[in-house]
């Protein structure tokens, strides 16, 4: 379903028990009924506010007050889809309908951490393909089954590490050195180098 900004997908996602990092996910009541991983399995949500630079929990306590300084800044589109991390008390098939996501061009990255979700349009994508002028520091995937960060940073050209990896409805955290934004795979046009 198209939107002004962005669209909505569903996701059919594997989840560890523990945690799991995931995108699009806004809210428990947004998992389907025919999903393997039930609302109950979900005991906390964090989002990673990348203005405040600090985790905001969205379930089960979520307090709307503190996340007002990066609604102010970019309004709820950003914060519903972004990457979050998800602890399940199980294994198995996460199925859920996602919220509204900006287009790949649309979000901002700030300086320092930003949890970035993988949607539809990063499929067969490397970070070296969507990282517009962004100059990443560092950039890691969570490894849900054993339940730690790994660093991808060698792997930017790898066309399928976003896919083998954590998979669309996925999603990766990357540090960078300032302010910048992602590039969608239609401003993937760029001129040939110039000669030594």
């Amino acid at each position: 379903q198209e939107f002004k900004f962005g669209n909505t997908y569903e996701v059919e996602v594997h989840i560890e028990e523990g945690w799991n990092i995931i995108t699009g996910l806004g809210d428990v009541r947004e998992i389907l009924g025919d999903s393997e991983i039930k609302k109950e399995d979900i005991k906390a949500m964090w989002y990673y506010s990348p203005i405040q630079k600090k985790y905001l929990n969205m379930h089960p306590n979520m307090d709307d007050n503190e996340f007002s300084q990066d609604i102010s800044n970019f309004g709820d589109d950003p914060i519903l889809t972004s990457a979050k991390l998800v602890y399940s008390k199980e294994s198995g098939t996460l199925k859920y309908s996602t919220s509204r996501y900006y287009h790949l061009d649309k979000r901002k990255i700030f300086e320092g951490w930003n949890f970035v979700g993988i949607t539809p349009e990063m499929d067969g994508m490397s970070l070296n393909d969507v990282k517009g002028n962004c100059n990443i520091e560092r950039v890691y995937l969570f490894d849900a089954q054993n339940q730690e960060w790994g660093t991808i940073l060698n792997l930017l050209d790898d066309k399928n590490i976003l896919k083998n990896e954590g998979g669309i409805g996925g999603g990766f955290i990357v540090k960078v050195f300032d302010d910048c934004a992602f590039v969608s795979a239609n401003d993937l046009i760029t001129p040939p180098s110039i000669p030594n």
